[in-house]
């Protein structure tokens, strides 16, 4: 059986990377999961890239805070 290599991700939270729980990049539900850690504590310029391509996958800004 090929298994292929799971995308990783990293979480830039004002354009400082995260490192939470040691680790600093995560497959994309676990990106995400620590994303929303920061945003739920109010932070509010959060970036998930894929680190191969270093492609913003996914932007939070203040208006996903409102």
């Amino acid at each position: 059986m090929i298994k292929y290599k799971e995308d990783m991700f990293t979480v830039t939270v004002h354009g400082v990377k995260v490192k939470f729980n040691g680790a600093t990049s995560w497959n994309r539900d676990d990106a995400l999961h620590v994303a929303a850690q920061y945003l739920a504590q109010g932070f509010h310029l959060i970036e998930i890239r894929d680190i191969e391509s270093q492609k913003i996958e996914v932007l939070w800004t203040i208006r996903d805070k409102e």
